[in-house]
């Protein structure tokens, strides 16, 4: 029978993901120092929210600006060298700025 060589159902040994087996998220191998939680202009409620479960305050600081031709300027307000970096951003409705931004 052709259909017995299937295999149905989950796998026999678990997946386990480095990092995101340990504490409370994957703290344990971010390190609060190290880990960086960004929002763009299209999420920011859900940003605040992620940032809180992984044990944050706020999220980290974005500079945003519009040029006077419409165009979008964003800056990180700091270093992220050598940190674990998160980016939370809507692709909904203005779709092209949320998806400008988060380029």
């Amino acid at each position: 029978d052709a259909s017995a060589a299937i295999p149905v159902g989950p796998p026999a040994v678990p997946v386990r993901v480095p990092g995101l087996h340990t504490q409370r998220a994957g703290l344990g191998a971010f390190g609060r120092s190290r880990l960086r939680v960004f929002a763009g202009a299209g999420c920011t409620g859900l940003a605040d929210e992620i940032a809180r479960y992984l044990g944050k305050d706020a999220t980290d600081a974005v500079e945003r600006k519009r040029f006077a031709d419409g165009e979008a300027y964003v800056r990180l307000a700091e270093s992220v060298r050598g940190c674990n970096v998160f980016l939370v951003q809507s692709t909904c409705c203005p779709v092209n700025d949320n998806l400008m931004e988060l380029l």
